[in-house]
Protein backbone atom coordinates (compact mmCIF):
# COMPACT_ATOMS: atom_id res chain seq x y z
CA UNK A 1 0.00 0.00 0.00
CA UNK A 2 1.43 3.33 -0.98
CA UNK A 3 1.22 6.19 1.57
CA UNK A 4 1.49 9.53 -0.72
CA UNK A 5 3.41 12.72 0.69
CA UNK A 6 4.52 15.79 -0.51
CA UNK A 7 1.30 16.35 -2.45
CA UNK A 8 -2.50 18.64 -2.10
CA UNK A 9 -4.84 16.81 -1.46
CA UNK A 10 -8.69 17.53 -2.01
CA UNK A 11 -12.02 16.47 -1.24
CA UNK A 12 -14.77 15.84 -3.25
CA UNK A 13 -18.35 13.47 -1.95
CA UNK A 14 -18.20 9.85 -3.10
CA UNK A 15 -21.18 10.45 -5.14
CA UNK A 16 -18.58 12.22 -7.53
CA UNK A 17 -16.80 9.63 -8.40
CA UNK A 18 -17.09 7.09 -11.87
CA UNK A 19 -15.20 4.28 -12.88
CA UNK A 20 -12.75 6.78 -15.01
CA UNK A 21 -13.62 10.71 -13.94
CA UNK A 22 -14.43 12.98 -10.53
CA UNK A 23 -15.99 16.11 -10.06
CA UNK A 24 -14.66 18.77 -7.74
CA UNK A 25 -18.01 21.34 -6.69
CA UNK A 26 -18.40 24.70 -5.08
CA UNK A 27 -15.64 25.75 -2.07
CA UNK A 28 -13.42 22.89 -3.15
CA UNK A 29 -13.32 24.05 -6.75
CA UNK A 30 -12.90 27.19 -5.93
CA UNK A 31 -9.55 26.60 -3.48
CA UNK A 32 -8.62 24.51 -6.41
CA UNK A 33 -9.01 26.89 -9.31
CA UNK A 34 -8.53 30.39 -7.59
CA UNK A 35 -5.86 29.86 -4.26
CA UNK A 36 -3.82 27.25 -5.69
CA UNK A 37 -3.75 27.96 -9.30
CA UNK A 38 -4.33 24.65 -11.05
CA UNK A 39 -5.13 24.84 -15.08
CA UNK A 40 -6.23 22.45 -17.37
CA UNK A 41 -3.65 19.18 -17.94
CA UNK A 42 -2.64 19.39 -13.98
CA UNK A 43 -2.64 16.66 -11.94
CA UNK A 44 -4.84 16.87 -8.96
CA UNK A 45 -5.32 13.94 -6.22
CA UNK A 46 -8.61 13.63 -4.78
CA UNK A 47 -10.21 11.94 -1.87
CA UNK A 48 -13.70 10.26 -1.49
CA UNK A 49 -13.40 10.53 2.54
CA UNK A 50 -14.02 6.60 2.25
CA UNK A 51 -11.23 5.56 1.61
CA UNK A 52 -9.85 6.24 -1.72
CA UNK A 53 -7.54 8.81 -3.36
CA UNK A 54 -7.70 9.52 -7.04
CA UNK A 55 -4.36 10.86 -8.87
CA UNK A 56 -6.65 12.51 -11.72
CA UNK A 57 -6.22 15.39 -14.58
CA UNK A 58 -7.90 18.36 -14.97
CA UNK A 59 -9.69 18.01 -18.50
CA UNK A 60 -12.80 20.43 -17.87
CA UNK A 61 -13.16 23.91 -15.35
CA UNK A 62 -16.12 26.00 -14.74
CA UNK A 63 -17.28 28.22 -12.32
CA UNK A 64 -18.53 26.42 -9.52
CA UNK A 65 -17.65 22.20 -10.92
CA UNK A 66 -14.28 20.95 -12.48
CA UNK A 67 -14.08 17.53 -13.92
CA UNK A 68 -10.71 15.42 -14.19
CA UNK A 69 -10.12 11.97 -15.45
CA UNK A 70 -8.82 9.70 -13.34
CA UNK A 71 -4.84 7.94 -14.25
CA UNK A 72 -4.97 6.21 -11.41
CA UNK A 73 -6.71 4.76 -7.66
CA UNK A 74 -4.95 4.06 -3.99
CA UNK A 75 -7.01 2.54 -1.82
CA UNK A 76 -6.49 2.53 1.99
CA UNK A 77 -7.70 0.53 5.31
CA UNK A 78 -8.85 2.78 8.21
CA UNK A 79 -6.86 0.97 10.77
CA UNK A 80 -8.95 3.12 13.48
CA UNK A 81 -12.70 2.38 12.04
CA UNK A 82 -13.34 0.50 15.77
CA UNK A 83 -12.12 3.45 18.05
CA UNK A 84 -14.05 5.86 19.44
CA UNK A 85 -12.85 9.13 20.91
CA UNK A 86 -15.31 10.21 23.48
CA UNK A 87 -14.48 14.14 24.19
CA UNK A 88 -16.02 15.71 27.17
CA UNK A 89 -17.67 19.32 25.59
CA UNK A 90 -14.26 21.58 27.19
CA UNK A 91 -14.81 25.45 28.64
CA UNK A 92 -12.44 26.88 26.18
CA UNK A 93 -13.54 25.48 22.94
CA UNK A 94 -10.20 26.12 21.49
CA UNK A 95 -8.44 22.85 23.49
CA UNK A 96 -11.62 20.62 21.81
CA UNK A 97 -10.78 21.24 18.59
CA UNK A 98 -6.96 21.59 18.94
CA UNK A 99 -7.48 17.75 20.45
CA UNK A 100 -10.04 16.81 17.49
CA UNK A 101 -7.36 18.43 14.95
CA UNK A 102 -3.93 16.50 16.06
CA UNK A 103 -6.38 12.83 16.41
CA UNK A 104 -7.57 13.32 12.69
CA UNK A 105 -3.78 13.91 11.73
CA UNK A 106 -3.05 11.03 13.67
CA UNK A 107 -5.50 8.46 11.77
CA UNK A 108 -8.91 8.56 14.57
CA UNK A 109 -11.76 8.58 12.39
CA UNK A 110 -15.02 8.06 15.48
CA UNK A 111 -15.78 10.92 17.78
CA UNK A 112 -18.34 11.25 20.08
CA UNK A 113 -18.65 14.44 21.54
CA UNK A 114 -20.72 14.69 24.91
CA UNK A 115 -21.73 17.57 27.79
CA UNK A 116 -20.25 15.91 30.80
CA UNK A 117 -22.00 16.60 34.63
CA UNK A 118 -19.34 18.90 35.35
CA UNK A 119 -18.52 20.44 32.36
CA UNK A 120 -19.86 24.04 31.52
CA UNK A 121 -22.62 23.56 28.66
CA UNK A 122 -22.14 25.36 26.04
CA UNK A 123 -23.53 24.32 22.26
CA UNK A 124 -21.50 22.40 20.31
CA UNK A 125 -20.56 23.31 17.15
CA UNK A 126 -20.61 20.64 15.02
CA UNK A 127 -19.95 22.39 11.84
CA UNK A 128 -17.26 23.71 12.98
CA UNK A 129 -16.06 20.80 14.01
CA UNK A 130 -16.65 18.81 10.46
CA UNK A 131 -14.50 21.76 8.80
CA UNK A 132 -11.31 21.41 11.10
CA UNK A 133 -11.72 17.22 10.69
CA UNK A 134 -12.15 17.76 6.87
CA UNK A 135 -9.10 20.22 6.96
CA UNK A 136 -7.04 17.72 9.39
CA UNK A 137 -7.86 15.32 6.72
CA UNK A 138 -6.36 16.29 3.78
CA UNK A 139 -3.71 18.47 5.25
CA UNK A 140 -2.22 14.78 6.68
CA UNK A 141 -2.79 13.14 3.06
CA UNK A 142 -5.82 11.03 4.74
CA UNK A 143 -8.65 9.04 3.05
CA UNK A 144 -11.12 8.91 5.58
CA UNK A 145 -13.34 11.56 6.56
CA UNK A 146 -14.16 11.45 10.47
CA UNK A 147 -17.32 11.12 11.69
CA UNK A 148 -18.42 12.70 14.58
CA UNK A 149 -21.69 12.23 16.67
CA UNK A 150 -23.08 14.06 19.29
CA UNK A 151 -24.47 12.16 22.49
CA UNK A 152 -26.45 13.52 25.30
CA UNK A 153 -24.88 12.04 28.49
CA UNK A 154 -21.80 9.39 29.33
CA UNK A 155 -24.00 6.76 30.07
CA UNK A 156 -25.28 7.07 26.65
CA UNK A 157 -21.86 5.46 25.17
CA UNK A 158 -21.15 3.42 27.88
CA UNK A 159 -24.11 1.77 27.92
CA UNK A 160 -22.98 0.49 24.06
CA UNK A 161 -21.21 -2.40 22.69
CA UNK A 162 -17.51 -2.37 23.18
CA UNK A 163 -14.69 -1.90 25.44
CA UNK A 164 -14.10 0.97 27.64
CA UNK A 165 -11.26 2.53 28.46
CA UNK A 166 -10.81 5.13 31.28
CA UNK A 167 -7.51 7.38 32.10
CA UNK A 168 -6.76 6.78 35.02
CA UNK A 169 -3.77 8.26 36.95
CA UNK A 170 -3.60 5.92 39.24
CA UNK A 171 -4.40 2.85 37.78
CA UNK A 172 -2.22 -0.30 38.68
CA UNK A 173 -2.66 -1.05 34.85
CA UNK A 174 -1.12 0.84 32.01
CA UNK A 175 -2.60 1.31 28.84
CA UNK A 176 0.63 0.63 26.40
CA UNK A 177 0.56 -2.83 28.13
CA UNK A 178 -3.16 -3.36 27.03
CA UNK A 179 -3.68 -5.42 23.55
CA UNK A 180 -5.55 -3.89 21.43
CA UNK A 181 -7.45 -6.07 18.62
CA UNK A 182 -8.34 -4.08 15.89
CA UNK A 183 -11.56 -6.22 15.04
CA UNK A 184 -13.02 -5.06 18.39
CA UNK A 185 -14.45 -1.81 19.42
CA UNK A 186 -13.20 0.54 21.58
CA UNK A 187 -14.53 3.51 23.45
CA UNK A 188 -11.86 5.90 24.59
CA UNK A 189 -13.12 8.46 27.21
CA UNK A 190 -11.74 12.17 28.00
CA UNK A 191 -13.63 13.61 30.55
CA UNK A 192 -13.54 18.19 30.81
CA UNK A 193 -11.58 20.26 33.33
CA UNK A 194 -13.50 19.47 36.41
CA UNK A 195 -13.33 15.46 35.86
CA UNK A 196 -15.88 13.22 36.04
CA UNK A 197 -19.03 13.34 38.65
CA UNK A 198 -19.07 10.76 41.40
CA UNK A 199 -22.41 9.33 39.67
CA UNK A 200 -20.62 9.34 35.90
CA UNK A 201 -17.26 7.48 37.73
CA UNK A 202 -19.62 4.83 38.99
CA UNK A 203 -20.25 3.85 35.11
CA UNK A 204 -16.74 2.37 34.91
CA UNK A 205 -15.61 -0.73 36.86
CA UNK A 206 -11.88 -1.58 38.12
CA UNK A 207 -10.76 -2.96 34.50
CA UNK A 208 -11.95 0.00 32.24
CA UNK A 209 -9.43 1.78 33.98
CA UNK A 210 -5.98 2.01 32.44
CA UNK A 211 -2.93 4.90 33.41
CA UNK A 212 -1.53 7.09 30.39
CA UNK A 213 1.18 8.91 32.24
CA UNK A 214 2.42 9.24 35.79
CA UNK A 215 1.84 12.94 35.95
CA UNK A 216 -2.13 14.48 35.42
CA UNK A 217 -2.68 15.53 32.27
CA UNK A 218 -5.00 18.25 30.40
CA UNK A 219 -7.75 16.56 28.64
CA UNK A 220 -6.74 17.40 25.03
CA UNK A 221 -3.12 16.24 25.97
CA UNK A 222 -4.38 13.03 26.65
CA UNK A 223 -6.18 12.57 24.29
CA UNK A 224 -3.68 13.40 21.85
CA UNK A 225 -1.21 11.20 24.10
CA UNK A 226 -3.70 8.08 23.21
CA UNK A 227 -3.58 8.98 19.83
CA UNK A 228 -0.08 8.98 19.60
CA UNK A 229 -0.14 5.40 20.90
CA UNK A 230 -2.77 4.02 18.61
CA UNK A 231 -0.81 5.12 16.20
CA UNK A 232 2.16 3.67 16.88
CA UNK A 233 0.17 0.19 17.25
CA UNK A 234 -1.42 0.37 14.17
CA UNK A 235 1.60 1.66 12.05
Amino acid sequence: MAYLSKIELYYSHPSNFSDDEVTIENDEAHHVINVMRHVKGDNIFVTDGNGKIVDSVLIEDNDSSLKLKIVKNFSYENKFKNIYFCLAQLKNQERLEFAFEKAVELGVTNFIIFNSDRAIHKNIRIERLSKISLVAMKQSVRSFLPNIEIAPNLKNIYERYGDKILFDQNSPKTFKDKPINKEEKYYFFFGPEGGFSKTEEKLFTENDTYSLAKNRLRSETASIAAAVILHHLFY
